[in-house]
Order: structure tokens, then sequence, then C-alpha cells
């Protein structure tokens, strides 16, 4: 059921309340209390709206999503040639990821407490990540099948999450150069695969 139209700004004012709440103390010193005095309202208000702070927090992750959805696809929507679109996935992959980590420090209790969620919200991303590849690669006429583009799409998803996960220490610079490089080989050498391929 869709909430009307001043819930739905309130709502909006609660998220970014608890996110910022979240970034400020971390998951676990968060409180729900904090959450309400930040934007003047009482806890009981706050309980109107999320029944607890993993219902908060798994809201505030959704909106983390649809954000990175939006930014993946103004990212692709300004660059031409696909190969330059993938470039631009992994860019945006990277900024994302980095964003995440260095805003809310997730340490070892929140996996434990949230597991379940934080491994939704990470398929979530890798999903994100895996359909606006395969969008790129399926407009192209020398990548003739979805299936083929699918498998295409899953293998380079995965190697964008190796490089970025295993690549924290390296400036920003360095890695987009490092993203952009292999995107470049990965789609150009997809490109000189023979169409029958049927399977990876």
């Amino acid at each position: 059921m869709a909430l009307p139209a001043e819930q739905l700004t309130k709502n909006e004012e609660i998220l970014e309340a608890a996110r910022a709440v979240f970034i400020l103390h971390g998951i676990r010193k968060a409180t729900m209390d904090d959450i309400a005095k930040t934007i003047n309202i009482t806890r009981t208000a706050l309980y109107y709206y999320y029944k607890n702070k993993q219902e908060l927090l798994a809201a505030v992750l959704d909106q983390e999503i649809l954000a990175y959805r939006g930014d993946l696809a103004d990212a692709v929507g300004r660059t031409k040639p696909p190969v330059e679109k993938l470039v631009a996935v992994s860019s945006c992959y990277c900024d994302f990821h980095r964003t995440i980590m260095s805003f809310f420090k997730f340490d070892t209790g929140d996996y434990i407490d949230n597991y379940e969620m934080l491994k939704d919200f990470r398929e979530s991303v890798l999903n994100t990540n895996e359909v606006a590849i395969m969008g790129v690669l399926s407009h192209d006429p020398d990548i003739s099948s979805a299936a083929r583009a699918g498998r295409a799409a899953r293998l380079l998803g995965m190697s964008l999450r190796g490089v970025v996960f295993n690549s924290m220490d390296m400036d920003r610079g360095s890695l987009r150069r490092a993203l952009a490089h292999m995107c470049r080989i990965f789609y150009f050498g997809l490109r000189g695969l023979p169409r029958d391929i049927s399977k990876p």
C-alpha cells in the first residue's frame, strides 16, 4: 500500500536522518532515539514508520541501491561506444563501493548482527551491475544472443567485484585506469570470439 504524499515526505526525512545517524555513530551505536531527535519527532512517532533499527537500515540501504541505479544509468547514458559504457559502469561501481565502505564503516559486529540484510544488499548491487553490463552488451550486434550477453555480464561483474574488493589501497585514479584497461580487454576479447560459442 502506497503512503500518502505527506507521509512519503516524512518518510524521506526519516531516511535521510537515519542515514546521517548511521554514518555518524555507526550501525551498532545508532539508536532510534538518535534518529528521532535528529528530525524532532518522538521515538513513538518513529516507530509508526519503522518497527526497529534493522527495518530502518534496510530502507536506507534500499535507497542507496536506488540512487546507485540512477548513477549507473546517468554514467552509461553519457557515453557512446559500448566499451566506454562498460568503463563507465566499472567507474560508477568503484565510486559506489568506496562511498558505502567509507560512509557506513561496517564492523564485524554489524556483519554478524545484519548478515542476511547485508548479504541481500551485496547481491542487489551485484545484480544491478550485471543488468547494466548486460544492457550494454545486448545492444552490440557482435554479441549476438541474450544468453551470451548474460554470461559475459556475469563474468565481467564478478571480475569488477574482485578488482574493487582487492584494491582498497590503490588511489582512485590508478584503480579507474586499471578498471578501464580490464573493460577494454574484456570487451574487445569478447567481440573477437566466434558467435556460435554456446557454452561458457
